[in-house]
C-alpha cells in the first residue's frame, strides 16, 4: 500500500513494473534449474537478469523523468534473447516445467516490459498527465499473475508426475547414454551390426533429445528421466548424435557403427 506522501504509480509504469516481476520470477526458475543440474558457473545469468531487474524497479519508483523508464529495457532485452528462440519447442512441452515456465513468463514479462516503457516515454514525452494507477489496475495484475502461477504449478505437477524409468528387465544388454549439462556421456557411442538397444537417461531437469537424422531416430527424454530406443544397426559408419532442444546445439556426440 503507498504512503499518502508517495506520487501515485502511473498506470503504464505499473505495467513496467508487472513485466519485471514476471522476467524476475523467469530468471529465477532458470536459476532453480542451473542449481538442480549443478551448473554453477550459468547462475551469473539468471543473477544479473535480477539484478538489472531489481535496479530498473529502483528507477522507476524513484524517478518521474522519461530517463528513469530506460533502465527497464536492459533485463526485458536479456529475457527475450534467451527465451524467444524456445517459444515453440516449450508450449510443447508443458509437462516440462523448467522449459515451459521460463520461456512462458519471459516472453511475457519481456514483452509487457517492452510495451510499457514504449507507451510511457511517448505519454511523458507530450507533457499529459499519465492515468494513475488504480486499485482495479492492481487486481488485474494480480489476477494475471495468479493464473500464471496456477499454470507453472500444474506444469511443475504434470513433470513430477510424467517422470518414467526403464526397468531393469529392459536394460538387460542396452547400451546406457547419460544426458547431463550439454553433453552425451559417453560423447562416442561404438556399436556392432544386428539390433542396436539404448537406454537414455536425462540428468538434467530440463528436456534433451537424442536424434540422429541420417537414421531417423528421435527421442525425447524429460528431466529426470529415462528411455529406452531400439532400432537396427544401419551401414558401418561414423552417424552425429544432436539435442535438438533450441540453445543445446553444442550437446552433440557420433555413433560409430562397426
Amino acid at each position: 500500500m503507498q504512503e499518502a506522501s508517495t506520487p501515485p504509480v502511473s498506470m503504464y509504469r505499473a505495467l513496467i513494473i508487472f513485466g519485471l516481476g514476471l522476467v524476475s520470477a523467469a530468471a529465477v526458475l532458470v536459476g532453480l534449474a542451473f542449481l538442480i543440474g549443478g551448473e554453477y558457473g550459468l547462475l551469473v545469468i539468471p543473477v544479473v537478469v535480477l539484478v538489472v531487474s531489481a535496479l530498473a524497479y529502483v528507477a522507476l519508483k524513484g524517478g518521474r523523468r522519461r530517463r528513469s523508464l530506460l533502465p527497464a529495457i536492459i533485463p526485458a532485452l536479456l529475457v527475450l534473447f534467451f527465451t524467444l528462440p524456445s517459444v515453440g519447442f516449450a508450449f510443447g512441452h508443458f509437462d516440462s516445467v523448467f522449459d515451459f515456465g521460463p520461456t512462458v513468463l519471459g516472453v511475457l514479462g519481456g514483452l509487457t516490459t517492452l510495451l510499457g516503457v514504449v507507451v510511457a516515454f511517448v505519454t511523458e514525452s507530450g507533457g499529459r498527465a499519465a492515468n494513475a494507477t488504480t486499485p482495479t489496475h492492481w487486481r488485474a495484475f494480480t489476477g494475471v499473475a495468479a493464473a500464471l502461477g496456477a499454470i507453472c504449478v500444474l506444469s511443475a505437477i504434470l513433470t513430477i508426475a510424467g517422470r518414467e524409468s526403464v526397468s531393469a528387465e529392459e536394460r538387460e544388454g542396452a547400451t546406457v547414454v547419460r544426458m547431463k549439462q550439454l553433453e552425451f556421456e559417453p560423447e562416442v557411442l561404438e556399436v556392432g551390426t544386428g539390433e542396436i538397444r539404448i537406454v537414455l537417461e536425462n540428468d538434467d531437469p530440463t528436456v534433451h533429445t537424442f536424434t540422429i537424422d541420417e537414421l531417423d531416430v528421435d527421442e525425447d527424454v524429460n528431466g529426470g528421466s529415462e528411455a529406452l530406443i531400439e532400432f537396427e544397426a544401419p551401414a558401418a559408419g561414423s552417424y552425429e548424435i544432436t539435442c535438438e532442444v533450441p540453445g543445446h546445439e553444442a550437446m552433440t556426440g557420433t555413433i560409430e557403427v562397426r
